[in-house]
């Protein structure tokens, strides 16, 4: 996500998924953030069309992998399974949260304290 106002990186990713970015609680879930080059009050007002290249494909996999969940338990048993599971549900996470931060786009909201 490039900052609208000074063409900067306006968050990174690790930024993106660990804390909330300079707004608070309320705000962060409203799609607010802070730019962390010029701290303006930036927006997320959509997302690319290629965010959803990253979740089709990952429901679908999802999906899949539910379908056929039944006969891993038979053949594998349960604890490889729930492992299996866990770590796939983690994974799609992850690419859903990259896609996120990575094809977000924003609009300054409010000013700042300093200019860019």
């Amino acid at each position: 996500m490039t900052c609208p106002g000074c063409h900067e990186e306006a968050s990174s990713f690790r930024r993106f998924v660990l804390s909330l970015q300079g707004v608070t609680v309320a705000q962060s879930v409203q799609g607010y953030l802070r730019c962390q080059s010029c701290g303006r009050l930036l927006r997320v007002v959509r997302f690319q069309k290629a965010l959803w290249g990253f979740l089709v494909p990952s429901v679908l996999l999802l999906g899949m992998f539910a379908v056929t969940y039944p006969a891993l338990v038979r053949s594998a048993g349960g604890p490889p399974s729930v492992l299996l599971w866990f770590l796939l549900l983690f994974l799609i996470l992850f690419v859903f949260s990259y896609g996120l931060w990575r094809f977000g786009e924003l609009t300054s909201v409010g000013s700042t304290d300093e200019e860019c």
